[in-house]
């Protein structure tokens, strides 16, 4: 191999470092602006002043991975599990033993009849409880005049916390 074809390689491969450093670099800035609460859907929907830290703790924790703030996608969003329990003397204590029990047949309609798994051996209580503190903080926005209202929250009972 002659100089001119050693040189155009190491050219062309220090033309792809660059590309993969270009491209890591804005991945993580786009992760630290969400984790850091700069999300502007977040800062509307939540008072929590810790939403970033607690976002970066469910993502650590594996939470993002079936669930988001406002959209669902293996699990329901996290919106929709504020609006559904705002109302319930009982929900904090409830969501908490089912992030780390796991269940399943509560949100069917957009699950699937996915089960979510038992998380208590995975996660600490305090990381549980944080997340769960936050996803009950958050608030559907109110729909745009002119609009069409909210998704309907599915539910399978008038009382959302079946009895023990």
């Amino acid at each position: 191999m002659g100089i001119d074809a050693w040189c155009g390689s190491r050219k062309n491969l220090l033309e792809v470092y660059v590309i993969k450093f270009g491209l890591a670099l804005l991945m993580t800035v786009s992760l630290v602006a969400c984790d850091s609460g700069m999300n502007p859907t977040i800062k509307k929907i939540s008072d929590s002043k810790d939403a970033g830290e607690v976002v970066a703790l469910a993502r650590m924790n594996g939470c993002l991975n079936c669930h988001r703030v406002t959209a669902s996608v293996i699990g329901p969003a996290w919106d929709l599990v504020s609006e559904r329990y705002k109302d319930s003397p009982d929900a904090r204590e409830y969501l908490i033993n089912k992030v780390k029990t796991g269940g399943n047949g509560n949100w069917n309609s957009i699950t699937g009849g996915a089960k979510m798994p038992a998380h208590e051996h995975r996660v600490s209580d305090e990381h549980i409880a944080r997340i769960v503190d936050f996803v009950l903080s958050l608030k559907r926005p109110a729909p745009a005049v002119g609009t069409a209202a909210p998704s309907t929250i599915p539910s399978s009972s008038p009382n959302p916390i079946p009895a023990q």
